[in-house]
């Protein structure tokens, strides 16, 4: 009787049909595994130039330290150079221990201080160091510590000082503040608005009864995006450098929801603000303890300069945040008259697609902060040549 198993060709072997099957697979798994291949070839090119970054058990993440890479900025069309010292911040080694003649000066902050939009010498620190190095007095030199880290959050900006920042012996201390953002990153209700947020974390605090309460027992909490690509392929760098759609612009119907990194306050509640004035408060006591003064410098939104949607929000929030500063004499410098001659005058100081400071932004930064060094040169105790006594107030 004849058999019911697989039909024959007249070799004796398996029919065409069913060994044709299996050559299909087979390429379309050798095409699949090429494709992998090429994918991780190209990660791991990606991420042996563009991968800046580490994870940290107490502030959430940190640059690398010792690196060399780049900076691809995808809104500005700009490739940057990038050096990380053996501290893991920018520009060249510092030793902790102040050589002597030297006024250090230490700058926290955000993207707006880390500057990687512009080439290095053009950020706004760098600048800052050139200029008042042609000022000095005899026998004196300053260096600037730039130790900006892009993403970050007022909250990481404290653990950063208290973690390493006090140990380069600053004799001043500087905290740029960037209301459009700070809120929202100091909200653990808020949508992330850097990816490295959902891999590494980064600590949170929250009002309890009037107090400031570190959440997660004060460790670096992650928190997760809304989008599916952003939580399946969040680890890749190709992703998020050439593939990931950049968030909307500011938007005339949510204005206040929709703050230039998309975040979106109807659904986790609005950032709190008395969170993020406390933790400005927290920061200066944590300076002032090591007696060295502090100030903040105010990284001015670009819609103040640039008229945009929600020019009036953001004119609301400086305004309150400088009546604060006042209110609890904090020292501070405001760049945005400045910034607005500049955009008058022809030469915008940001990016037309991007919220960050171009070479004329951070070159206004830096004659803000120098002017302000200049007339409180003798209180601040700046080395200045022909540095004037402060003008008494009354």
């Amino acid at each position: 009787m004849a058999g019911h198993g697989a039909p024959l060709d007249p070799a004796g072997g398996p029919s065409p049909k069913r060994g044709g099957a299996k050559v299909v697979a087979a390429r379309i798994g050798l095409i699949l595994a090429s494709l992998a291949l090429g994918a991780g070839i190209v990660e791991l090119g990606v991420r042996a130039a563009l991968d800046l970054y580490r994870c940290d058990p107490r502030v959430g993440w940190t640059f690398q330290r010792d690196r060399n890479g780049f900076k691809l900025n995808r809104l500005t069309k700009t490739l940057h150079r990038v050096r990380l010292n053996h501290h893991g911040f920018l520009g060249e080694d510092r030793e902790l221990e102040k050589p002597p003649g030297v006024y250090r000066m230490l700058i926290l902050g955000d993207s707006f201080t880390a500057g990687l939009h512009v080439a290095e010498p053009d950020a706004f620190p760098a600048r800052l160091e050139a200029s008042l190095n042609a000022k000095r007095a005899d026998g004196a030199r300053f260096e600037i510590i730039n130790a900006g880290v892009p993403g970050y959050s007022t909250a990481q900006e404290l653990a950063l000082f208290r973690e390493i920042g006090w140990k380069h012996q600053p004799d001043l201390v500087v905290l740029t503040v960037y209301l459009g953002n700070d809120l929202a990153n100091n909200s653990v209700r808020s949508h992330p608005c850097h990816y490295l947020v959902s891999v590494c974390g980064r600590p949170f605090y929250d009002m309890r009864e009037g107090h400031l309460v570190a959440l997660g027992e004060g460790k670096p909490m992650r928190v997760q995006s809304d989008h599916w690509a952003d939580r399946l392929l969040g680890f890749s760098l190709v992703y998020r450098n050439l593939v990931r759609r950049m968030p909307a612009a500011v938007s005339d119907e949510a204005p206040e929801g929709n703050v230039l990194y998309g975040i979106a306050s109807g659904s986790r509640g609005f950032p709190s603000w008395v969170t993020t004035m406390e933790l400005l408060i927290e920061i200066r006591d944590a300076v002032e303890v090591y007696r060295v003064p502090f100030l903040i410098l105010i990284a001015t939104t670009k819609p103040e300069i640039v008229p945009g949607p929600s020019a009036d929000l953001y004119h609301a929030l400086r305004v309150r945040l400088e009546q604060f500063l006042e209110r609890h004499e904090i020292r501070y410098i405001d760049p945005l008259d400045r910034l607005a001659e500049s955009q008058k005058a022809g030469r915008s100081p940001y990016y037309e697609k991007d919220h960050h400071w171009n070479e004329a932004g951070h070159e206004v930064a830096a004659a803000s902060l120098e002017a302000y060094f200049v007339d409180h040169c003798e209180e601040l105790g700046l080395p200045l040549e022909d540095c004037a006594p402060t003008p008494d107030p009354r």
